[in-house]
């Protein structure tokens, strides 16, 4: 039966928790994806036990002491969700429904950071920064601004959003084909804004 004596546990205290623990690189031989806002894909992975553990154990759990899982914890690795909802458990203590002031930008920018990780040269230590490479499909470019195909196609490429297409697929009719460079050059410097806006937005929130 859901307990409806708890209290909450304090925003400050839940926003602390969660930046301290997307801070903390996972891995596992599982993988969930996750598009946020903006169509930025991101990859969470987890052991095979974290999984199970989460969606058969510690979510029931969670439903049978407090009611409803809130709905931002999906926006968190598995492990993470884990930890947060056995914390709350512990100290009866309520998560959330809604995610303190600058969590969530925090989060996404994060995310960001795991994606640009992941498509990293790891045999090339020269390129090993958190800037945007030459190294970046168009798609991964774009997935990194935020920006729809047909955004990108309209105001960017000035083309088709089937020609956007291609030049993402890298293939036409089954012929090699590729963005122009002034195109590939403008979709970098609009990841490394969005990327620079993103890291402003964070650091301004962590200083409150």
């Amino acid at each position: 039966m859901t307990d409806t004596t708890h209290t909450t546990m304090p925003l400050k205290q839940l926003k602390q928790r969660i930046e301290a623990l997307c801070m903390q690189r996972l891995g596992g031989n599982c993988k969930q994806s996750l598009v946020l806002d903006g169509g930025l894909q991101v990859t969470f992975r987890f052991s095979w036990v974290d999984g199970m553990g989460w969606t058969h154990s510690v979510s029931r759990r969670y439903r049978e002491q407090f009611g409803d899982v809130p709905e931002w914890l999906n926006l968190l690795n598995p492990i993470h969700r884990i930890r947060l909802c056995l914390d709350a458990m512990q100290e009866g203590q309520k998560l959330p429904d809604t995610l303190p002031a600058g969590t969530i930008p925090f989060i996404y920018y994060v995310c960001m950071l795991w994606v640009i990780e992941d498509q990293k040269p790891t045999d090339n230590p020269e390129q090993n920064d958190m800037s945007i490479h030459d190294h970046l499909s168009l798609r991964q470019l774009r997935d990194l601004s935020g920006h729809s195909a047909t955004w990108c196609a309209e105001h960017v490429g000035k083309v088709t959003l089937r020609s956007w297409n291609y030049w993402e697929a890298g293939t036409k009719q089954g012929q090699p084909v590729s963005a122009p460079d002034d195109v590939m050059a403008a979709m970098r410097e609009l990841a490394e804004a969005v990327q620079s806006v993103l890291e402003k937005t964070v650091n301004r929130h962590l200083a409150e």
